[in-house]
Order: structure tokens, then sequence, then C-alpha cells
């Protein structure tokens, strides 16, 4: 579904950083994609010493596009879209593709490098780095997971050679009372990309840009408190949109942030100056920043502090900046329109026949407009496409089967943000059959979402071991209204704790059967090395922990029984220790995967 996304726009329209290429690197192959992913003309050569990042990078004549995991460059003057893979007949949809990074999060194109963050729910985050004219991609850094930290990592502004970059850990912590609490942790760091070092940045706030040489803009912000579906209605009608809401009742404050020393100065409050949004966070344009502020769009100098008016308009809702020209869309009772005005002086002038519909046209992107997910064990919706991802897109993630000699698992396509297959919509579902059954190793299954051009998902599951694949074509699935879809976002906040609650009683329930199974699967393989005292223990705590499991079910636990079973799962793992330090060395590498179908 073609969607407007305001904050989102943004990712059309980065700039280069200091010496940013003159083209494209590489060799294309001149396979030219089906349409061109994106259009628009090149960014002003002294507009070089900062960067955005996303999945569009531009430099002077046309665009990098990383989807699907390859590299892409999209030409201004032939129009045409290129892998840059010089391999005849190439799918240009794995590792054997000249182009290919892999999961990208964020990336930017510098000097004919690519410098990217990848995200693997599996391992972890990395920052990698590619020669665009076909070297190996080479890990710079690695921030692995372990069982209580899982890592996420998104390049920010690249300023003369050094980047800003947001590392997120989630962590898990078992309480002394049994119960498992979640936290996570973010802290930014600046990249030397010449000197392969980083240090971390103590920001008070959300980092909007920066140059390397004048400092950086940040961004403090706080929603309004969320309330549910029927208590928006109640107070704004069936029509009103609960993400525009959002949009223009977040308070926020601008201020300029000496990255040295940590000082800082407001720039601008919400609660003093009116309506306040920085639109794109890339708009840093050498030691310049453009802010809107009220009716106003201003320009604010990093080095001075002192900000000026560019233009002044009534019913601004979204912004963008483009070759010293701001193109406004504005809105009224009669509908959207749409503006450009050269910045130099100011004047606002409406573009012929964008109007009403039209006007909103003109700044849609194919985005999806809800979480893309799989049905796993205990009914869990586990997503593998977040909202708001542009498209084309693609993603895998491996799963495993649920139980022993499993020969079949039935993929169960959901949309939607709630955390229960239950409460998402079903696209569709189809079974794989022929997996190969074993006691001592687990299958792995690769779900892989395909997202092309048109929105269409195609959705296959695949046995690693067997090669055996099934696979469902969903169409029409991005078509929802947007009162349906922020009914469904206003619907997953409301219940946000309860579902929460929900989830983490049925991970323990599962965590604490996938125990009883291996260490069951371990004393049948290694119960000669163990004393006489060590494997009655174990024996005795396994039955304790099978007791509970079949006492306790995940959706009727009550915090008696849930504390009982945190219990009996800790003794056992803490009896069972050296028996699965002696069974570890047994395992096969598929044993490793716990998210299970």
């Amino acid at each position: 579904m073609k969607r407007f996304v305001p904050c989102f726009l943004a990712l059309l329209l980065l700039l280069t950083a200091c010496s940013g290429p003159e083209g494209p690197a590489g060799n294309p192959s001149g396979d030219p994609e089906p349409t061109p992913v994106a259009q628009g003309h090149a960014l002003p050569k002294d507009n070089r010493d900062a960067a955005g990042t996303g999945s569009v990078f531009t430099d002077d004549n046309g665009w990098y596009i990383c989807a699907a995991g390859a590299v892409s460059y999209y030409d201004y003057a032939s129009g045409r879209t290129m892998a840059l893979c010089a391999q005849p007949g190439c799918s240009h949809r794995d590792a054997s593709c000249q182009a290919w990074v892999g999961n990208v999060n964020s990336f930017a194109v510098l000097d004919g490098v690519l410098y990217a963050t990848l995200d693997d729910a599996g391992s972890g985050a990395s920052l990698v780095r590619k020669e665009l004219s076909g070297g190996k991609v080479t890990v710079l850094e690695q921030w692995d997971n372990t069982d209580n930290h899982f890592y996420t990592a998104a390049l920010g502004r690249f300023s003369c050679g050094k980047a800003t970059l947001h590392l997120e850990c989630r962590i898990t912590e078992q309480q002394a009372d049994g119960r498992v609490e979640s936290r996570t942790e973010g802290s930014s760091l600046l990249y030397d990309l010449a000197a392969g070092s980083y240090r971390e940045l103590s920001v008070p706030g959300t980092l909007m840009g920066f140059s390397a040489r004048w400092g950086a803009v940040v961004e403090v912000l706080k929603e309004p408190d969320r309330m549910s579906t029927e208590e928006f209605t109640a107070l704004y009608g069936e029509d009103a949109s609960y993400g525009r809401y959002l949009y223009k009742n977040t308070q926020r404050r601008l201020l300029l942030w000496d990255m040295e020393s940590g000082d800082y100065t407001v720039v601008a409050d919400h609660n003093k100056d009116g309506y306040l949004m920085s639109v794109d966070p890339a708009q840093v344009y050498g030691m310049e920043h453009i802010y809107q502020c009220g009716d106003q769009l201003r320009l604010l100098n990093l080095e001075s502090g002192e900000s000026r008016t560019l233009l002044t308009m009534e019913d601004i809702i979204h912004y963008w900046v483009m070759d010293s020209k701001a193109f406004i869309i504005t809105e009224t009772e009669a509908g959207y329109r749409f503006w450009m005005a050269d910045l130099q002086d100011g004047k606002p002038v409406e573009l012929v026949g964008a109007t009403g519909a039209a006007a909103q046209g003109l700044v849609l992107m194919d985005v999806t407009p809800l979480t893309l997910s799989i049905e796993t064990l205990g009914g869990v919706a586990t997503p593998l496409i977040t909202r708001n991802s542009m498209i084309p897109t693609r993603k895998s993630q491996i799963f495993t089967t649920a139980r022993p000699m499993q020969t079949s698992v039935e993929i169960n396509v959901l949309q939607g943000e709630r955390h229960f297959a239950r409460d998402n919509k079903s696209l569709g579902k189809f079974k794989l059959n022929g997996i190969r059954a074993s006691f001592s190793s687990k299958p792995q299954i690769e779900v892989t979402f395909d997202i092309d051009v048109n929105g269409v998902v195609k959705v296959s599951a695949k046995d690693l071991a067997t090669g055996r694949e099934q696979n469902i074509t969903i169409t029409g699935s991005t078509n929802l209204s947007e009162n349906e879809i922020q009914r469904a976002m206003a619907d997953a906040a409301a219940y946000e704790a309860e579902d929460s609650r929900r989830k983490e009683r049925l991970e323990l329930h599962n965590q604490a059967e996938v125990l009883a199974y291996k260490v069951d699967e371990a004393l049948s393989k290694c119960k000669k090395e163990l004393d006489k005292d060590e494997k009655a223990r174990v024996k005795a705590d396994l039955a304790n922990l099978r007791r509970c499991l079949r006492k306790d079910k995940p959706e009727k636990m009550n915090e008696t029984e849930e504390a009982a079973l945190r219990q009996a799962k800790s003794q056992l793992e803490a009896s069972a220790n050296h028996l699965m330090l002696l069974y570890s060395a047994e395992q096969t590498p598929g044993d490793g995967t716990d998210s299970t179908l």
C-alpha cells in the first residue's frame, strides 16, 4: 500500500559526504530492474559535509539502493536501475552475487566504499564495509548476542570521514522473586572510518545530525499519553488519525550540542515556540540544519548557534528540502495542497494541479503498513518484516521444529502489531512436508519473506537438510485504509502490557520444555559419565520440572505456579550444568536454533 509517511520520506533525500563518488562504482551488469526505485535530482556539491543513511543513498548522478540484500544503482540520466554485479544471469539474491551485502539495516557510500550495519536476529549486529568494485564484505565491528543480550545497530550521520552509530541492547534478567524482566540500553558511538576506532557519545537525546567540525543537533521528545481506540474515537471522532495525533502533539526540544564538552543550548522548545519538527534527520547542510518551528521553516547555524527564518506558511504538515528548494504539504479543511519554495527568496508557489488527493500522491512511498510475521510455538507472532519497511525488501530467518521426529510444519503468515497470532490477521497458510525426522538433531527451516515493488508478498519455507521447499504468494496484503492501520496500532498500544505479560509466561513455559527435552536427551547419551549422586539429582529435578509443566498451562498460569516453574527450571539448570557441558560436544550444528515452528 502506498502511504503518506512524514518521517520516512527523508530516506529519499540523503546527502553525500565530504568527498563522495562521482558515479556508480563497480562494473554494473546493465540488466535493468523492472521499475526505477526512486527519481530525483542531484544535490549541490557544496552540501557534502554530512550525509544521511537508510535504504537509499544519493550521489551527484543517481541513487544507491540496498534492497533484498544486494546493492543497485539508479542513474538519473538513463532512468535505469542496475545491480552492481557483472555476472551474467545472476539473480542478485544470495552471497554468490558481486553486489551482495546481506540483511542491511542502514548504509552509506563514501569514496566507492559501502558501509552498512547488518542485523541478524540469531547472532547479533555488525558494522561492515564493502568495496563496490567487487570486493568482499569485511566486518569492522561485531556485537554478538548472548543468552540474555540482544543487539541491533544503525548508522546515523556521516561527516568528514566520521560516522555516528546507534547501538541498542535488549537485556533480559531473572529477578530474585523469579520474574524475568527486560530492559533496553542504547548508546551512540562516533566511528572514525580511517582509524577504525570509535568512542561513545553521551548524547542528551536523539542525534538528528552533526558536522564533525562544528557540532551536533539533538532532539529531545516526549510523546503524549497513549489511549485506547475507544478513548481516541470518543475524543476525536471516527475519521481522526491516531498517527497524526501523535505526530502533532509530541513535545520536542531542539538542542545545539558540543560533542567534545557535552554542553548544549536550547534552540527551540515545543512548549514555548509552538509545534516543532525536524522532519529530515539528515538535513545538516555543511554547518546548517533546517527545522520546522510552528508556521516557519528555520535554518540553524551550528557554528554561531543563530537561527533565521527561511519562509513562513500556515498549516504545514510536512516538508523536505532538495536542490535549495523546499517542497511543502499543507492541510486545510479543503484538503492537501502541495507547494515549492525557493529558500533564497522564501516565496512559496503552489504547484499547478497538485491539490487534494493529487498533492498527497506526490509524496507517497511504498512501505509495509503493518508488521508481517509467522506463527511460532505457543501461538506467538514472530516478526520478520517490521511496519514501515521500504519495499522491495527481503528477510530470512532460521527456525526449527517444536518436537522430536516432527516431519512437517505449518506456516501461518500474519499481519498486525500484536504479540500473538490470534490477535493479528492471517494472510494465508501453507505446509512444508517431508522434513527429515531425527531425535538427535534439530531440522533447520529457513523462512523467507520477499516483497516486490508492487507489494506482492512471497513467503517460502525451505528445509536446509533436504532442500524441500514450499511457498505462498499473497497479493493485496497492503490494501489497508489509514483508519484500519491506526486502529491496529492503537489496539497494540492498549494491550501492550497484557500481551507482554502473557508472552513472558509463554516463553518461560517454552524454555522449560526445551530444557527438559535437552536434559533428557543428554542423560540418554552421557549418563555413564556421571556419578550416582549427580545422576540422581538431575533425574529428580527433571521430574519436578515435568510435574510443573504438566500442571501449568501458560495462558492460565497464576503467580504462584509461575514462581514454582521458574524455581524448578533454575534448579534443573544448576544440577544439570555438568551434564550439559559433557553433552554439548556431541551436539550437531543445528542444535543452536531455538525458535520453533
